[in-house]
């Protein structure tokens, strides 16, 4: 009778702790199917029909959508723009973070007051920094152009430049996002045993080759990390293009998101939005395949 008494109670908390995985696990699914797969098949529905949810229109027109976009200049454009901003910010993302990395690690007891500096600027708004830097490009009141003057440089329109535009807003999401990088790589630093940098320094070894056979190859899977989601995270940038040139001069910043925008809330043409979406997911995909590729190959396609 004892040993009954001490099994029912076990078997009835085994039997809640199944009953809340289920409800937890069922309302998790219940979550991501509501508000992502729904959304994401609904859009993909609606690439291939005429929908202006304005005017309550929702007729099939097939890959119309799509026919229409790949005629267009403006897809050509923004798929240039896009890929020029993510190859270059994820670029110079990825080597400035990994030298700020480096530097800050060797300042001893003061690395988490500079690791904190760096990464102030990640954790600040988008929208605030984009005013702030938008402020400092003005080509008539902004700072910068004041100090050109001032050595006798001649000032730059920069935002107002459709040469210049698209540069400007990479330099400012370059300067946000790098102390991300900073962080992720100093966190890859603290795994690499210190014996390998000092059995290093008696063979003779300086920094420089330090660095490049010991800290590089060790930080291979760190790197790849940073690459591929810079990668995901800058071929969907629209905030800082809107706030600061508004897809300007002309359409010389378009991104394939800010295409997008334009296409679902200005011209009210959500099936071609969607289309569009669908194309840049088809290129994330792509990309994200090849690099998943190449780190099972050891870097060989």
């Amino acid at each position: 009778m004892q040993h009954e008494s001490i099994i029912k109670p076990r078997h009835h908390r085994w039997d809640s702790r199944k009953t809340m995985i289920l409800v937890a696990a069922s309302a998790l699914i219940l979550y991501y199917s509501i508000f992502f797969v729904f959304p994401i098949g609904y859009a993909l529905v609606g690439s291939f029909f005429n929908w202006m949810p304005t005017k309550r229109v929702f007729s099939f027109i097939g890959f119309e959508n799509y026919n229409k976009i790949f005629s267009q200049s403006t897809l050509g454009l923004a798929m240039k723009n896009t890929l020029l901003f993510t190859l270059i910010v994820t670029l110079f993302r990825t080597a400035f973070g990994l030298l700020l990395a480096v530097l800050i690690n060797m300042r001893g007891k003061t690395k988490t007051l500079f690791r904190m500096i760096y990464f102030l600027p990640y954790i600040t708004s988008t929208v605030a920094v984009s005013m702030v830097w938008k402020w400092l490009f003005e080509p008539s009141a902004g700072p910068l152009n004041y100090y050109l003057s001032q050595i006798g440089l001649p000032t730059q329109l920069f935002l107002k430049d459709s040469n210049q535009a698209l540069f400007c807003v990479m330099l400012m999401t370059i300067w946000k996002e790098t102390g991300y990088a900073t962080v992720i790589f100093m966190a890859g630093l603290t795994n690499i045993p210190s014996t390998l940098y000092e059995a290093a320094e008696i063979d003779g070894a300086n920094r420089i080759q330090s660095f490049s056979h010991i800290t590089l190859p060790l930080l291979k899977s760190t790197i790849e990390f940073i690459v591929l989601t810079s990668f995901v995270t800058f071929s969907q940038t629209f905030t800082q293009i809107d706030l600061m040139t508004g897809g300007g001069p002309g359409k010389s910043t378009y991104t394939m998101v800010y295409y997008l925008y334009q296409e679902a809330f200005s011209s009210n043409r959500f099936g071609r939005a969607s289309a569009i979406a669908f194309v840049l997911f088809a290129v994330i995909l792509v990309f994200s395949l090849l690099q998943l590729r190449m780190r099972r190959n050891g870097g060989d396609l």
